[in-house]
C-alpha cells in the first residue's frame, strides 16, 4: 500500500488525502480531494494502484464510493462528514 500512497502523492491534480482503518473489521477508507474527476480517474487506472487493486479484489467486500463537489474553504474534509455521506448513499 505504500506504493499506492507514493503514487497518490505524486499524482497530477491531487489536492490532499487521508486514510483511515478499522483493523478488527478489516475496513479501510480513503478520503481524497482532486482538482477534477479526470485526475482521479487517471490515478485509479494507473500502476501501481490498478495492479494492486486487481490482486486484492478477491479478498475485499464490494467497494463503495461517494463523490461530491466542494469549495476550497471546505478543506480539510472531515471524516465524520465523509462517513455520514457514505452511510446515506448506502441506505438509498
Amino acid at each position: 500500500m505504500l506504493q499506492v500512497q507514493r503514487q497518490m502523492a505524486q499524482s497530477k491534480g491531487l489536492v490532499g488525502y487521508a486514510m483511515d482503518a478499522d483493523l478488527p473489521r478489516l475496513s479501510f477508507w480513503t478520503l481524497s480531494v482532486w482538482e477534477d474527476r479526470r485526475s482521479l480517474t487517471d490515478f485509479v487506472h494507473a500502476t501501481p494502484h490498478q495492479e494492486i487493486m486487481r490482486k486484492i479484489a478477491p479478498l475485499m467486500k464490494q467497494p463503495k464510493f461517494v463523490y461530491w463537489k466542494i469549495e476550497g474553504r471546505e478543506i480539510p474534509l472531515r471524516w465524520d462528514d465523509a462517513k455520514a455521506r457514505l452511510e446515506s448513499a448506502q441506505s438509498h
